[in-house]
């Protein structure tokens, strides 16, 4: 028994899905052949136990981290964890824990995004549809590629995982706003870049765009800088509701992202890179 080939950019909880679907495996037959654990839960977008689970793929422990979960996104943010992060042994506790995530259990609410139009390509394509990554990240409101609205499943049950199949679902297509399509454009693009390791996007803190940024403010030391920050990110409308429910005091909010050594979610540094490269600072 092994799990399916992987599709471009889903996840692991996808092919968990899939493998129920084609196969007619239950979410706890998953588990017990895979993990020895019927009590064990997937998340979305962050999975623990890859050394285990590589045992059944044609990918590497390593392959199914950079390729299939958001854990490259998390050690981006927090480079003083990545060496805990990238441990493929890492509990599903403690990396619910680094990530800020401590809310996900089986019994309580998760989201899962999908694009309806990515659903009637996949399946066109690939015969199948699949949970895309990118999607899952939180903040991002807009398909990267088809400028729609993401549909967003609340509380996914994992025991009845094929209940969740993008292609089970209500297909409610609307138009996203262009600068939250904007935003989940930039999103994917700094995703596929943080997982090449490329130059700037080992951490968060080595962006240029962010040292720039640092640079100008102690040259002016001008405060309007973070008000047109404000300005910027209150355009992509959804985005910023959805990475901060409580608009208020925001200047505070933003210098936090910059001078605060609390662990921020990774989305809202991502967007202050969206609006620090709108504003052309490097």
């Amino acid at each position: 028994m092994r799990i399916l080939p992987a599709l471009p950019e889903e996840t692991l909880f996808s092919r968990c899905v899939r493998t129920r679907d084609v196969n007619g495996m239950t979410a706890e037959h998953f588990f017990r052949s895979f993990l020895n654990n019927i009590a064990h839960s997937l998340h979305p977008s962050l999975t623990s136990s890859l050394n285990i689970l590589t045992e059944s793929t044609a990918e590497t422990g390593h392959e199914l981290w950079l390729n299939q979960t958001l854990v490259p996104l998390y050690a981006w943010a927090l480079p003083e964890y990545r060496a805990e992060l990238e441990d493929l042994t890492i509990s599903a506790a403690r990396l619910r824990t680094l990530c800020k995530l401590c809310r996900f259990t089986e019994h309580y609410t998760a989201v899962l995004k999908h694009c309806p139009v990515c659903v009637h390509a996949d399946i066109r394509k690939y015969g199948v549809a699949y949970w895309h990554r990118q999607h899952q990240i939180a903040g991002v409101t807009s398909c990267h590629h088809h400028q729609v609205n993401l549909n967003h499943i609340a509380d996914p049950r994992l025991s009845s995982l094929h209940l969740h199949f993008p292609y089970n679902r209500e297909k409610m297509i609307s138009l996203s706003g262009h600068d939250d399509f904007e935003f989940a454009k930039f999103t994917a693009s700094a995703l596929s870049l943080i997982c090449q390791s490329a130059p700037g996007f080992l951490s968060y803190g080595d962006s240029p765009l962010i040292s720039g940024f640092l640079h100008r403010l102690s040259a002016k030391n001008d405060p309007t800088y973070f008000e047109k920050i404000n300005d910027l990110a209150s355009q992509s409308e959804k985005t910023c509701k959805a990475l901060f429910p409580v608009q208020t005091n925001m200047v505070s909010q933003w210098k936090a992202l910059l001078y605060n050594p609390s662990p921020q979610p990774p989305a809202r540094t991502l967007l202050l890179l969206f609006c620090l490269h709108q504003l052309n600072i490097c």
